[in-house]
């Protein structure tokens, strides 16, 4: 028999009845309340009928959505009958037809075992009749008997169990829509969620709203069609399809049902039927149609018309035209997208180009302290683009812009103008730099914000932004750009970010009055300005690793600022009194600022929750602090005692829980120089996660046997290591590590000399990762590792920070060259898009720079590793975990909260090293936190106080 779903289901229900014994009665009841819903029967009083069944009665099994058998005293009595049953039951199993039944007067076990008056008439019927059709028509009188059904003699009211039937015949048909909705994706499951909305039990007139993308009704057309609900007729239902709630909510429907983005598999069936004219992929096409996928972002509009463009193309012709996709949206397509945006206020346009050009996933506070302008009327617009569809904002404030919505607000800015100068947004590298470069910015443009790693040098003047009065956004991401001379101008900004700015302050007429957030991080900075500047708006200051600062302006007038980075500024001594005004300050990092010295002596600031200043090797004091504080980290400094408030608020006897701290008191003990004679470290707790071993100059054997992968292994200056040790070190892959070496490992299958190497490839994947070994000089004692990620024709695919913490102590500087490894995904989300519309992508570039020295790299090795293999996941728990970070923000007192969430470790007990003959000097008893120190000098971070033992 062929599938049922094969036919087009031109029915609800097929009835199988004995109709002397129902028809006029039961049956005709049950049809009218059939008939009041829109539930639609097979009607067989016009089929006249015989000894078995005939074609009709079969086609029209096959082409029901349900079955309702009807078993009543002399249903077996009818050979008719016992043949629809049997069909019924193949078409079940067959097809996954629904079958129902109802026993009117008549026991189910009756049915089941053909018993009392039920059986008398089977037998009758089987007089005469073959074995192989009478063990037929028993086995199927014994299995329908067994689904549950309505019984008849369970119900007082004939009328309230016809009801009950009929309510039930709705759910289950509402559950399994028909095959009318063929080439409709995904249509099953919308109609199941929409099934709860419609109440089709109930006979008022209800309105329904279908609301998401891809779908315009507007509310005029809305009061023309379906004004009032006593318009139309009991039951029915109105359902209204638009991607503008407000006309929803306009017209008073409240009962609204949100229609998501299709699944993956759901968008790939919707590509084939439009591109393939069939539900699966055509073989050889799985490759590119999964890209096109990607590039749509699971828009079901654009699947259609990108899937018709291609209809009937070669594998070759779809190549060519997956390059141009990705820049220009075909026109059908940006005609209908460019309809919700061209019917918003001019306003709500500016702030939709505004997101799309250079706040999308950005916090919703962030955007709104960003663009504070009356005239955007930012929180009134947020709402109307969500309610629109233009943008989605996730559950914890996170503002999304599909890729294509984002694409077509980019193209609009560049239909502003053909000179990129005079448009409002600036976000194309090669276009950033020719504006610079020649000085043609205008008064039009508010904000740059691109990638610049791709283009190389280029230079520039010091009047490059004297032309752009009004930009406020500026944000030129790995930029290596040559001043030709100090800045002369830079406009009023309220986002400035910079990294490796070239020069040693930013020009003396620069207003920052402004300003809400500065990231300069590794620049070249001295000072930032000079004197007392009015900075009411400054919330976050970055100066992380701006090696040649040597001051910090008086912020006394920075009232509102929260965030103060300045981790690893090696030439700064003083870090100014003005921060005992800032009483909104959250969080004060400093870490590895190995000249300072001056702290001011009172910062109880209220809202202070985090002070780091680890690894100040010269800082003797603390000052003193608010009670507020929850974390705080000075390892490695010269600091011997703490104020009184600090050790009485995190005093044992306390009541305090200072979540996810690091408690330094009077108790606390520090590792003498005789680490240096430590010449092995036995098997260690499973559960370790991180050792740092600085200076262990005798140390020889390491118990590499680890349960779990461990984040980071740090042997800085650990040169009598053994070979075997220096393998089981190295296998550790999933994390950081950090040993002398003066060659690449042979596992490494790709080696270059210098700073570069190129690797080809036919199986990169979007999930593919790779292990990379850099042998590196001597280096400064806080490197930052970077790696720049490119296909050979200049397409940027990834960029990755690593932070090498710490590699040498703070005054000194690394003896002999060390091998740093880790591992880490090859495509970044912009690199996973170029591979999707790039299909030649097979050659990856990748180069190394150490603190933006490439020189500072002698050699270089890179192992890709398979998608399941040994570094799955490795990325996610280097970034989370041991300090190194994708968004600039390095955290580098190891424990790697950063930006992101604090308190990724579980506490357990670290085993103690073992007493034994290699051993010399102190040994560590107990401790109870997931890493191990070993330098000189160093402190043992700890929750309970540490036992220490002579050996």
């Amino acid at each position: 028999m062929a599938s049922s779903s094969s036919h087009i289901k031109r029915f609800h229900i097929f009835l199988s009845f004995h109709g002397t014994d129902v028809r006029k009665g039961f049956l005709s009841h049950l049809h009218n309340h059939f008939e009041s819903k829109g539930i639609t029967t097979f009607n067989d009083q016009e089929i006249e009928r015989g000894h078995t069944i005939g074609p009709e009665l079969v086609q029209a099994i096959r082409e029901s959505r349900l079955a309702m058998v009807v078993l009543s005293k002399n249903y077996a009595s009818s050979t008719w009958c016992l043949d629809e049953l049997v069909e019924i039951l193949k078409c079940n199993e067959a097809s996954g037809l629904i079958v129902m039944t109802i026993f009117h007067k008549v026991d189910p076990s009756d049915v089941r075992k053909q018993w009392g008056d039920f059986g008398s008439a089977f037998e009758k019927t089987c007089k005469g009749k073959t074995e192989e059709e009478r063990q037929r028509w028993s086995k199927a009188l014994a299995y329908v008997a067994t689904i549950a059904g309505e019984h008849s003699l369970n119900w007082v009211n004939e009328a309230e169990m016809i009801q009950k039937i009929a309510i039930d015949v709705t759910k289950k048909l509402n559950a399994t829509p028909s095959m009318d909705f063929e080439g409709m994706v995904g249509m099953e499951a919308h109609l199941r969620k929409l099934s709860s909305l419609l109440y089709l039990e109930c006979d008022d007139v209800k309105m329904i709203g279908i609301w998401g993308p891809a779908g315009i009704d507007d509310l005029e057309q809305l009061e023309v069609l379906a004004k009032e609900p006593s318009w139309f007729g009991p039951g029915s239902r109105i359902i209204v399809t638009t991607k503008d709630k407000k006309i929803l909510n306009a017209h008073g429907i409240k009962d609204i049902y949100h229609v998501d983005f299709p699944s993956k598999e759901e968008a790939l069936e919707i590509l084939c039927l439009s591109a393939f004219k069939q539900s699966s992929l055509r073989d050889g096409f799985e490759e590119l149609a999964k890209k096109v996928v990607k590039f749509c972002g699971n828009l079901p509009l654009a699947l259609r018309v990108v899937g018709s463009s291609l209809c009937g193309e070669s594998k070759n012709e779809w190549m060519l035209q997956l390059h141009g996709i990705e820049t220009n949206l075909d026109r059908k397509l940006e005609d209908v997208l460019r309809v919700g945006y061209e019917n918003l206020l001019a306003k709500h346009q500016s702030l939709f180009l505004h997101i799309a050009c250079f706040f999308n996933y950005q916090n919703i506070d962030y955007v709104t302290t960003m663009l504070p302008d009356s005239i955007l009327d930012v929180g009134n617009g947020l709402k109307t683009l969500a309610v629109k569809s233009l943008v989605h904002i996730s559950n914890d404030g996170l503002i999304e812009m599909h890729c294509l919505l984002q694409q077509l607000g980019r193209q609009v800015v560049v239909q502003q103008s053909s000179e990129p100068g005079k448009r409002q947004f600036l976000v194309e590298a090669e276009e950033i730099r020719d504006v610079l470069a020649n000085e043609t910015g205008t008064g039009s443009v508010i904000g740059i914000s691109a990638d610049m790693s791709k283009i190389g040098k280029f230079s520039i003047s010091g009047r490059a932004f004297e032309g752009m009065r009004n930009l406020k956004y500026l944000r030129l991401q790995y930029a290596s750009v040559i001043l030709l001379e100090d800045l002369e101008y830079l406009p009023r900004l309220r986002f400035l970010c910079w990294p490796y700015y070239p020069r040693k302050s930013l020009p003396p007429t620069f207003q920052p009055e402004r300003l809400v957030e500065l990231h300069m991080l590794g620049s070249n900075l001295e000072k930032l300005w000079g004197g007392i500047q009015a900075l009411p708006n400054l919330k976050k200051i970055d100066l992380g690793f701006s090696i040649n600062l040597i001051e910090i302006p008086n912020l006394s007038k920075a009232t509102n600022l929260e965030t103060l980075t300045i981790n690893g500024c090696e030439r700064l001594v003083e870090v100014p009194s003005s921060l005992s005004n800032l009483h909104k300050l959250k969080k004060l990092e400093a870490i590895a600022c190995i000249k300072l010295q001056v702290v001011p002596t009172n910062i109880n600031l209220a809202s202070l929750e985090v002070v780091k200043m680890s690894y100040c090797s010269r800082l003797r004091s603390l000052p003193n602090l608010s009670s507020n504080i929850k974390r705080l980290n000075v390892g490695s400094t010269k600091i011997k005692e703490f104020p009184t408030s600090i050790v009485e608020h995190w005093s044992p006897s306390s009541n305090n829980s200072i979540r996810n701290s690091i408690r330094y008191n009077s108790d606390i003990k520090t590792i003498p120089d005789s680490c240096r004679k430590l010449v092995s470290i036995p098997a260690l707790s499973p559960s370790l996660e991180f050792l740092f071993a600085s200076s262990c100059v005798s140390l020889k054997d390491v118990c590499c046997s680890f349960h779990i992968p461990v984040k980071a292994l740090m042997f800085h200056n650990c040169l009598k290591l053994d070979e075997e040790t220096r393998k089981g070190i190295i296998q550790q892959s999933s994390g950081e590590i950090y040993l002398p070496g003066k060659e690449v490992p042979a596992e490494f299958t790709h080696k270059a000399t210098g700073n570069s190497i190129t690797i080809s490839s036919r199986n990169f994947s979007a999930s593919s990762s790779f292990k990379a070994c850099l042998l590196l000089s001597r280096v400064d004692c806080y490197p930052i590792i970077t790696c720049h990620l490119r296909s050979i024709g200049g397409v940027k695919i990834n960029t990755i920070h690593k932070f090498i913490m710490p590699v040498c102590q703070p005054d000194s500087q690394s003896p002999s060259e060390h091998l740093f490894i880790f591992c880490d995904y090859l495509f970044n989300d912009e690199g996973k898009r170029c591979l999707e519309v790039d299909v030649t992508m097979k050659d990856i570039i990748f180069e190394f720079s150490c603190y933006g020295d490439k020189d500072r790299i002698k050699a270089c090795g890179v192992q890709i590793l398979e998608e399941e293999g040994e570094s799955s996941g490795s990325s996610e728990m280097d970034y989370s975990e041991t300090g190194g970070t994708s968004n600039h923000h390095i955290d580098g007192d190891g424990d790697g909260d950063g930006e992101y969430k604090a308190g990724a470790y579980k506490v357990s007990q670290v085993e103690h090293i073992k007493n034994s003959t290699h051993t010399r000097g102190y040994s560590l008893m107990r401790s109870s936190k997931k890493r191990l120190l070993l330098s000189r000098p160093c402190l043992w971070r700890k929750k309970k106080k540490m036992k220490m033992t002579k050996t």
